[in-house]
C-alpha cells in the first residue's frame, strides 16, 4: 500500500523517487517523503521554530525528530492529504526558509534542494556537486592489503564459533557458513578499495578464512581420532587432512558448502558497497529550488 501511495504522489506532484524516498519542493522549501507504515513528509528545521509553529498546525499530526518536522500523509486519500500538508508547509515555513544559508559554504542564495548530514535542505548546486565528487573518489581509495587482512580475520573469527562447537560439542550453526564470508566482505568495504579487483580480493580472503577454520576442525578431529597432539596433527599431517577434504568432506557437508558459496557471493557484492551511503541521500533526488 505504501509504495502505491508514493507512486501516486509522484505522479500528481512530479516528484523524484528512489527506493522508499521521494523529494518535492514547495515554495522553495525542500520536502522529503519517506515510507514506513505510512508516508511522511519531512521538513528540516530547528526545535525552537518547530515549537513556535506547532500550536498553529491543526489536528496535532505533526511530530519532530532529528532536526525535522514530520507530517503524516493519509493512505486513504494521499493526494488530498498531501495537498493540505503542502499548503501548511508554504504558510508555516516561509519565514524560516526566506533566505537560508548553504550548509557547505554558509552563503545565501541557494539554488538547489539537496542533502546535508541526513537532512534535505537548500544548498548551492556547485557546493553539493563538489562534495558528491569527493564521495565518488573514496571508492578509489583504501588499501588492498588492509582490506584483505580484515576480510580474512573477520571471516575466520566468526567461523571459530563453529570450530569450537564442532570440536567440543559436535554441533554447528549452519547460518554462520553464509554469514562469515559476508562479514568479511563488510570489513573489506570499510578499509579496502571498492572496485572489481577489490571485490575479488575480499572474496578470496574470506574463502581463506573459511578454509583455515575448516582445516582447524579437521586437524582437531584427526588429533582426537589418532590420540595425538593438535599441533602435531595440524603441522605434520597435511596429506591426511587434505585427503579428508577430497574423499568425503564436501559430500558429507554439502549443505554447509552451499551456504559458504552463498556467503562468498554476498561477500563479492557487499565488498564493493559504500556502507556509509544512504539510499535516501541519492544525488538522483536532488532538484532545483525554483520548481
Amino acid at each position: 500500500m505504501a509504495n502505491g501511495v508514493l507512486d501516486e504522489l509522484a505522479r500528481e506532484y512530479n516528484m523524484k523517487v528512489k527506493g522508499n524516498c521521494a523529494t518535492d519542493v514547495v515554495g522553495r522549501i525542500p520536502v522529503r517523503i519517506t515510507l514506513s507504515q505510512y508516508a511522511r513528509a519531512a521538513v528540516a528545521c530547528d526545535q525552537a521554530y518547530f515549537n513556535k509553529i506547532k500550536p498553529r498546525i491543526p489536528g496535532g499530526y505533526v511530530t519532530y525528530a532529528n532536526g525535522q518536522a514530520f507530517f503524516t500523509i493519509s493512505n486513504g486519500n494521499p493526494v488530498n492529504s498531501y495537498e493540505k500538508i503542502r499548503n501548511m508547509i508554504k504558510e508555516e515555513f516561509a519565514e524560516y526558509y526566506e533566505d537560508p544559508a548553504c550548509p557547505y559554504c554558509h552563503a545565501t542564495c541557494c539554488d538547489t534542494a539537496g542533502f546535508h548530514q541526513g537532512l534535505y535542505v537548500p544548498v548551492h548546486r556547485a557546493c553539493y556537486n563538489k562534495v558528491a565528487e569527493g564521495q565518488k573518489d573514496l571508492s578509489s581509495k583504501g588499501n588492498y592489503f588492509l582490506g584483505a587482512l580484515l576480510a580474512f580475520a573477520g571471516c575466520l573469527a566468526l567461523m571459530m564459533i563453529n570450530v569450537a562447537d564442532i570440536l567440543f560439542s559436535e554441533e554447528e550453526y549452519t547460518i554462520i557458513y553464509a554469514l562469515a564470508p559476508m562479514i568479511g566482505g563488510c570489513l573489506y568495504a570499510w578499509k579496502g578499495k571498492r572496485n572489481i579487483a577489490g571485490r575479488i580480493i575480499a572474496t578470496v580472503s574470506s574463502f581463506f578464512g573459511y578454509a583455515l577454520a575448516m582445516y582447524i576442525v579437521l586437524a582437531g578431529e584427526l588429533a582426537a581420532a589418532r590420540s595425538i597432539d593438535f599441533i602435531e596433527a595440524a603441522t605434520t599431517r597435511f596429506v591426511t587432512i587434505f585427503s579428508y577434504v577430497f574423499d568425503g568432506f564436501f559430500v558429507d557437508n554439502l549443505f554447509d558448502v552451499v551456504m559458504v558459496v552463498i556467503g562468498l557471493a554476498a561477500c563479492f557484492w557487499v565488498s564493493g558497497m559504500d556502507l556509509n551511503a544512504r539510499n535516501n541521500e541519492s544525488p538522483d533526488l536532488v532538484r532545483p529550488l525554483n520548481v
